[in-house]
């Protein structure tokens, strides 16, 4: 009900229940009371549940009433009162979101072994007019995946079985999904440092905490739709005779979004990127003079995910080049001389790394 300044709010219950006499109808709001003496012992309760409603409601200066036939059920009515707002008064963050047409477009894809956690996600997108699908768990997310085309999936990093990141390593190596091509988002109601770490290793995008607010689910969607397009590895990389030197770029702004500009998870990943990436180097040179192209592959793999979180662009494409040319051509002179462009452009970039770190001790 509602008029120009006011308006009642009408709650009613109903069931097809026992029923009770009229002279009883008053009585059931009592503490501890209940329509008959037995009712406890044939129906379960304390009589406490229309007492509590009560008070609430006059709480909240309204009105409860009951009516009742014995054996044809009851009926419990609650009238709350409102002062009508004004719209225009309601905080900007409280309004509903403006969801750009652009996302209307997307597919997604929900992975999470709590049906609560999916039907949140599922709420959400309805609402938004974004099409979903879910998954409750890793096996059943690569089954969906192998015959549906996704924009972005939402994969929950702990989940029995096939867990978060070892679904999303299988996406990237054995489905041959890149970040750009389908992004996958790690979320975690306790998501420490390590798991950080070995989330981006697996080949994660970014992280979304739960619980998490409608605008930050939405700030996800848009920076993903804002991401610039991946580099295409060089032809000249593919085709070079002689090793180039090719333009460093190095950038932290996403991991320090990633971080949440937590300087100390900041340091730990790029202590783990030069550690790793000279590693991976090692094992590439290596593979190079045994000629074991699966070690080569592997190890290009691995080490690449990283150097896309820091849009490391020229030494990513680098990676791909060897790791194309040791899964397919396995061409040895090439990926030798990949392999020496690779020292050059990692050395390049390791002192930007290094120096990066100096002056955040400054």
């Amino acid at each position: 009900m509602k008029s120009a300044d006011n308006l009642s709010l009408i709650l009613k219950v109903a069931d097809n229940g026992i029923g009770m006499r009229e002279e009883l109808h008053e009585k059931v709001f009592e503490d501890f009371t209940q329509a008959e003496t037995n009712t406890t012992r044939k129906h379960g309760g304390t009589g406490l549940g229309l007492s509590i409603v009560k008070k609430l409601v006059e709480l909240h200066e309204g009105t409860i009433t009951l009516k009742s036939r014995e054996n044809q059920g009851t009926t419990v009515t609650c009238i709350l009162p409102y002062a009508a707002g004004n719209w225009e008064l309601v905080p900007a963050e409280a309004q509903p979101l403006p969801v750009p047409d652009r996302l209307r477009a997307m597919k997604t894809l929900i992975v999470d072994d709590e049906a609560y956690n999916r039907q949140l996600f599922l709420v959400i997108m309805r609402r938004w007019k974004i099409a979903c699908d879910e998954a409750k768990d890793g096996h059943q997310a690569l089954d969906l995946i192998k015959t549906n085309r996704y924009d972005v999936v939402f994969m929950d990093i702990r989940m029995p079985g096939l867990d978060g990141m070892k679904t999303t390593a299988h996406i990237r190596k054995e489905l041959n999904y890149s970040m750009e091509d389908l992004p996958v988002i790690g979320i975690s109601a306790t998501l420490s440092m390590e798991e950080k770490e070995q989330g981006m290793l697996s080949g994660m995008n970014t992280f979304l905490p739960k619980p998490f607010a409608e605008k930050m689910l939405l700030d996800v969607f848009l920076s993903l739709k804002e991401q610039k397009t991946e580099k295409s590895i060089p032809q000249e990389i593919m085709d070079t005779e002689q090793p180039k030197t090719h333009h460093v770029n190095v950038n932290f702004s996403n991991l320090y979004h990633l971080a949440n500009h937590d300087s100390a998870f900041v340091r730990q990943m790029l202590t783990g990127f030069l550690s790793g990436t000279e590693k991976g180097l090692g094992e590439i040179a290596d593979g190079v003079q045994t000629r074991d192209f699966n070690m080569i592959m592997e190890a290009a793999h691995r080490i690449s995910a990283p150097c896309k979180h820091l849009e490391a662009s020229d030494l990513y494409a680098i990676l791909k080049a060897i790791e194309e040319q040791a899964k397919n051509d396995k061409n040895i002179a090439k990926l030798a001389r990949l392999s020496e462009d690779l020292k050059k452009n990692f050395a390049e970039i390791e002192k930007i790394v290094q120096e990066h770190m100096a002056k955040m001790t400054e």
